[in-house]
């Protein structure tokens, strides 16, 4: 879940990138690229969670955090680099 989330954040960071770039350029940017860009990131993604979810002392870390602690900092973190950049 949080994996889709985060790529539907990409797909909106994305367009909003490509939107505001395209300004003074002959190349527009497609549907295609994005939905492509968002699943590859999100396959990564995935990918790395699954290979770090194997490794046992990170496992037993990630049990110690709560669910609500992890996506607040997720959270905070993407409102302020949202803020900043």
């Amino acid at each position: 879940m949080v994996t889709i989330m985060g790529t539907l954040d990409d797909m909106l960071v994305f367009t909003a990138l490509v939107s505001g770039a395209g300004n003074g350029s002959s190349k527009e940017i497609t549907a295609l690229p994005l939905l492509i860009g968002a699943t590859a990131a999100a396959v990564c993604i995935l990918s790395l969670a699954f290979q770090l979810s194997r490794i046992p002392w990170f496992r037993r870390c990630m049990k110690r955090v709560p669910m609500w602690a992890l996506l607040g900092g997720i959270a905070v973190y993407v409102l302020v680099i949202g803020m900043v950049g």
